[in-house]
């Protein structure tokens, strides 16, 4: 039944806002708003109690629970703000509601016991809610004017939760004993559901939606046999306890007026004039200038050093004979003169030998670089052409070196 009646409000919902629509004052609405608004509509629930009955000796002598479905009317008003991203909806919605309670009986017959003599017991529960209050997030998707949304949160409810039962003796015609208990509470449950809302212009929108709530169980106190008839009693029982569950499916209908609504886009602003005609094209630039001459190539010296007592080429003295041979490679030297030295560490002729060493390691790393050997002329003069003027057995590292001359 909730599902037909769901979609019957839904079509005449579509058909209030299609008729709407043409009074609205736009075709694309944002919902970023503070509302207020109030709603009316229907709830179909099951309401379930539990009795429990208990003779004198503590045992339980009935026990059960009762479910039966109810329909009331409730209505209230609402409050929420709503905040609007891109076609996505974000909202909190409060609303206050009341509605007619809900009541139920079952007859029990017993054929007696110990505790109960024969006789049919009458067991009656009565919800009814004062106020049904519910605190939710909205999250919606937009579309033109309309609204889908999913809402959930808390319900919280408060009223008066009765329990009475009636005792007929086997063949009597009214009641001889009776049961009675109350409690006020409020109870607290969760809640779940979806609608559809539409704006139909003006700052008013209008919304139908189902939601289904739960409603946690209110316990009433222990009561005895009250009346005349319970002397019939072999001993005195007593209701020790009665619950009372609510569950509802409310289907409502409402109105909002929005606050603070965000403005419509202005139209968008008249086409630009055409542009004027684009001017001549400019002349073709002038043609580069000549390339400058080949940099001229002059006799360049060069000079790499040694560790002590050593003939080893060392990354930095590499580095010096990478450049040398690229220079003349480039400018096509016709000569290289590389000449090996020492410093005044050690006899002439241990110097001799190794300034010869020196030259000799120089010319293969150049050899290794490209420059051919025909074009180098290798020589070696031991201690005896100083770069640094020191007496004899001085460790100078500035004259421990090859000299490269490259001669164009």
């Amino acid at each position: 039944m909730n599902r037909k009646l769901l979609s019957v409000s839904l079509l005449a919902l579509a058909a209030a806002a299609g008729s709407a629509a043409a009074q609205s004052e736009g075709g694309t609405h944002d919902w970023t708003a503070v509302y207020l608004g109030v709603n009316a509509g229907g709830a179909w629930s099951t309401s379930c109690y539990s009795p429990t009955f208990e003779g004198p000796d503590g045992g339980t002598v009935y026990t059960g629970t009762h479910c039966p479905n109810n329909a009331n009317f409730i209505g209230g008003g609402q409050f929420g703000f709503n905040y609007q991203t891109h076609g996505i909806v974000l909202g909190i919605e409060g609303d206050v509601g009341g509605g007619t309670g809900n009541s139920k009986s079952r007859t029990i017959t017993t054929l007696g016991s110990t505790d109960i003599p024969a006789g049919t017991f009458t067991l009656h529960g009565n919800t009814t809610p004062s106020s049904i209050e519910t605190i939710r997030g909205r999250l919606g998707f937009a579309t033109g004017d309309a609204l889908f949304y999913m809402t959930g949160g808390g319900t919280f409810s408060g009223g008066l939760n009765q329990f009475s039962g009636t005792y007929t003796p086997a063949g009597g015609s009214s009641s001889t004993a009776s049961f009675y208990a109350d409690t006020h509470g409020t109870r607290m449950g969760w809640n779940l559901g979806g609608g559809l809302e539409y704006y139909l212009g003006h700052n008013i929108s209008m919304k139908v939606e189902d939601i289904y709530t739960q409603i946690g169980v209110l316990s009433n106190a222990a009561t005895v046999c009250t009346g005349s008839g319970c002397t019939t009693f072999p001993n005195a029982l007593t209701v020790v306890n009665s619950r009372n569950y609510l569950g509802e499916n409310i289907f409502r209908v409402g109105f909002n007026y929005l606050f603070s609504l965000a403005p419509k886009p202005p139209p968008p602003p008249p086409p630009p004039p055409p542009p004027p005609p684009p001017p001549p094209p400019p002349p073709p630039p002038p043609p580069p200038p000549p390339p400058p001459p080949p940099p001229a190539y002059e006799t360049r010296d060069y000079v790499i050093y040694f560790p002590f007592d050593q003939y080893v080429i060392t990354p930095e003295a590499q580095a010096v004979l990478q450049d040398a041979a690229k220079y003349a490679t480039d400018g096509h030297a016709t000569k290289e003169v590389v000449v090996g030295h020492t410093d005044t560490s050690g006899t002439v002729k241990y110097n001799l030998r190794l300034s010869e060493r020196r030259a000799k390691a120089t010319a293969d790393g150049l050899a290794a670089l490209g420059i051919p050997a025909t074009s180098m002329d290798v020589s070696w003069t031991g201690m005896a052409d100083l770069a640094v003027q020191t007496p004899p057995g001085v460790k100078e590292p500035l004259n421990r070196r090859s000299t490269i001359k490259v001669e164009f």
